[in-house]
């Protein structure tokens, strides 16, 4: 997975499956690197709204669940970086807010 080219639905659904401990794989700093470089180039090219599956599903996540693992995110910034962004602008909204976390 980390050496081969991936659309945004993959390697999304990769990292997801990390937080939720699906894939409990190593993986190496290198490794996180360069998968983090490629979303990051993934995330120039989509839109949000290609981004919101992604967020409600992190949204939905219990943090009383001891098998999430969120630490996994940080192990990716530039996507934990937009999943915060949007997760926050749709509380936001939801709450009749004005506050933008761009």
């Amino acid at each position: 997975m980390v050496n081969g080219e991936m659309n945004w639905k993959d390697l999304s659904g990769y990292i997801f499956d990390r937080i939720v401990g699906k894939n409990v794989d190593k993986l190496s700093d290198e490794d996180c690197e360069r998968l983090d470089r490629r979303a990051a180039a993934l995330l120039k090219e989509i839109d949000a709204v290609e981004l919101l599956p992604m967020v409600e599903k992190v949204m939905n996540l219990s943090i009383l669940d001891k098998n999430i693992k969120f630490k996994e995110l940080e192990r990716f910034p530039s996507v934990w970086q937009k999943v915060y962004a949007i997760a926050i602008d749709i509380v936001a909204a939801e709450n009749r807010q004005s506050i933008l976390a761009k």
